[in-house]
């Protein structure tokens, strides 16, 4: 059992050795290949340039994405009555954009309009006493 032990320590560093050396070889010699390489040259094509005609436009499947937008919103809710813009087209600061449908807003004003003042809906069959007969309808009527 000794024997083995003593043999077994004697070989494994010769065979350790030995792949320390070849690998110490392998890489002198990759230093010398190294030191004398030259890099190739780099090829150059050249091309001679044409005017050429493109297609204006292209169909493609895809998705776009706006790089600039705005969501629009309504203080008060209610039916768009007009819009006064085109997609795509530029607005500023204080344009209007979009109307909406007034015309409950409108006969209240004209109703308390009258409520203050009779004869500013030119209407006679409001005497000055009976202001609360008036009807919004009425009111509206007169002040369109």
């Amino acid at each position: 059992m000794a024997k083995r032990l003593i043999v077994t320590l004697m070989v494994l560093p010769a065979i350790v050795g030995g792949l320390g050396f070849l690998k110490f070889r392998q890489i002198q010699v990759a230093k010398a290949e190294g030191a004398s390489f030259q890099s190739p040259s780099t090829e150059v094509i050249t091309v001679i340039a044409q005017r050429e005609t493109w297609p204006s436009t292209l169909t493609v499947i895809g998705t776009a994405a706006a790089i600039q937008g705005v969501t629009v919103s309504a203080d008060l809710p209610g039916t768009v009555d007009k819009i006064h813009f085109e997609s795509g087209q530029c607005v500023h600061e204080g344009d209007i954009l979009v109307e909406l449908e007034t015309r409950q807003e409108r006969a209240q004003l004209a109703n308390m309009e009258a409520q203050r003042d009779p004869e500013w809906t030119g209407d006679t069959s409001c005497p000055g006493n009976e202001r609360s007969q008036c009807s919004t309808q009425e009111a509206l009527c007169d002040w369109r």
